[in-house]
């Protein structure tokens, strides 16, 4: 570990929520000296944002690196959070392999952790036995033993748990387990089709799974980031800065007033959101992940 890493680590996490891409650049080209100060960052506590902003960019940075030595530390997080800072790290755990698959897995069985940590478990489980046919064997088997439990107690499921058997059900069709047919039929036959309906699933065998999507140019993303954020700190300060019209004149007040019955109110069009994009479909925002797994649930709050 050099001083230079370290010091160019300590200034992405002062920085706070938009440190400046030049400095992730010069990060990411320090490589493997970069890694432990960025695991330091990643193991301060951080709760809510932007605390978490630093936390958020040391994983990107080590989903560049990808070295084995961070793998410890980044499946810890999924104990520790349950919102967008897991994002990255199905692609920074890609091929590592026994090392990451195990613990994963158990992070996969947690029944006491949120559907959300443990679907995205799943997709860095997969990510991580990559090349590996034995352990992909052993992820798509603890699949299909979290859905099978799931539909024999299918009157006891909070609906946190039916959230996940959606997801284990997709991501088994999504991967092609032909073990996993009849269990996924089932889960279709039980209702648990509003992310997955039958002709895609069945459209999904047919073609032998889905190739995964493109991965995501961490760089890039964080740099198109910072830039829209600055696009809008400007807009913001020249509307501001624009004079206001004069408000009109107070209309008289009427001598009797006769009530009238108010139209009902119909919503502005400028607040619907345009972003049409299906759960399974790419992301809009260009990230390569699906949009389920990546601003769906930031787009629903």
């Amino acid at each position: 570990m050099s001083e230079k890493a370290r010091e160019l680590v300590e200034r992405m996490a002062a920085a706070g929520e938009w440190p400046e891409p030049e400095l992730f650049e010069q990060i990411a080209a320090e490589g493997e000296e970069a890694v432990e100060p960025l695991l330091e960052v990643v193991r301060r506590p951080a709760e809510g944002w932007p605390a978490e902003a630093p936390l958020y960019h040391a994983i990107c940075l080590l989903a560049m690196i990808r070295s084995p030595k961070a793998v410890p530390d980044l499946v810890g997080l999924f104990l520790r959070y349950d919102n967008e800072n897991l994002e990255p790290l199905p692609q920074a755990l890609e091929g590592t392999g026994r090392a990451a698959v195990e613990p994963l897995l158990e992070v996969m069985r947690k029944e006491d952790l949120r559907w959300y940590p443990r679907a995205v478990a799943s997709t860095a489980a997969a990510a991580a036995s990559e090349g590996d046919p034995a352990l992909r064997g052993r992820v798509l088997a603890t699949l299909r033993e979290v859905l099978a439990d799931s539909l024999a107690h299918l009157d006891d499921l909070t609906s946190d748990q039916a959230e996940l058997v959606s997801f284990v059900m997709g991501d088994l069709a999504e991967m092609a387990d032909p073990k996993a047919r009849d269990l996924v039929n089932a889960a279709l036959e039980a209702g648990f089709t509003d992310i997955y309906d039958r002709e895609y699933i069945e459209e999904v065998y047919r073609r032998g799974g889905l190739p995964p999507l493109k991965k995501t140019d961490q760089l890039k993303f964080l740099r198109e980031s910072h830039e829209a954020h600055q696009r809008r700190e400007r807009e913001m300060a020249e509307a501001a800065a624009r004079p206001r019209p004069a408000p009109p004149p107070a209309l008289p007040p009427r001598a009797q007033e006769t009530p009238s019955v108010a139209e009902p109110r119909r919503p502005s069009p400028f607040l619907r959101d345009e972003r049409k994009v299906g759960r399974n479909d790419p992301c809009w925002c260009g990230s390569g992940k699906k949009y389920k797994k990546c601003h769906m649930r930031k787009d629903q709050k």
